[in-house]
């Protein structure tokens, strides 16, 4: 979606924005991603091949941030 509006349209947002909000969204972000995180952690214990739960959530994480920013240059020099 940012690729779509542009990135200065959404940094002149952000400007706009109460920060008390965007400090609530990441706390919402986070406490998703972790249940995401315990989710995949049960489901990889079922099938024994379950990593560390700080490994599989930086997994997460990198997932997360390739798909958020597909086209940065760091990404695509990986071959994602």
């Amino acid at each position: 979606m940012t690729f779509l509006i542009g990135y200065n349209e959404v940094i002149t947002t952000l400007k706009k924005a109460k920060y008390e909000w965007i400090i609530f969204n990441f706390i919402i972000e986070s406490g998703i991603t972790l249940v995401w995180t315990a989710m995949c952690k049960m489901i990889l214990d079922v099938v024994d091949t379950a990593p560390k739960f700080s490994t599989l959530f930086m997994m997460l994480l990198a997932s997360l941030l390739e798909f958020l920013f597909p086209f940065y240059p760091y990404f695509q020099e990986l071959g994602a």
